[in-house]
């Protein structure tokens, strides 16, 4: 070696340790990528099922708008049969203009 020559490249420790960080590094951006990627792929479907909600909702507003009539209230006019299990049901009366007495 010679005294006045500065040293060129890398010692093994040196190359060793620059491997280690960029691995750590590497593996926390594809980390990060699966997760994101897992979570985009959870709110299309959520937005899937939202926009499906929304069409039954619109379908049913202007049919619900008519619930009751007459002596019958809204809130007497709507039964709710809850499934237990995800699968519920609504039932409702609507008054087409025909009306009769309701008594207790």
């Amino acid at each position: 070696m010679q005294r006045g020559r500065p040293h060129r490249g890398f010692s093994l420790i040196e190359v060793a340790v620059a491997g280690a960080i960029a691995s750590v590094v590497g593996l926390a951006a594809i980390s990060t990528f699966a997760i994101l990627a897992r979570q985009m792929t959870r709110l299309q479907a959520e937005a899937g099922v939202n926009d499906e909600a929304k069409t039954i909702v619109d379908a049913l507003v202007g049919e619900l708008q008519g619930v009751g009539g007459g002596q019958v209230r809204p809130w007497m006019a709507l039964r709710v049969d809850d499934g237990g299990t995800g699968s519920d049901r609504v039932t409702w009366a609507v008054s087409r203009g025909v009306t009769c007495p309701v008594r207790d």
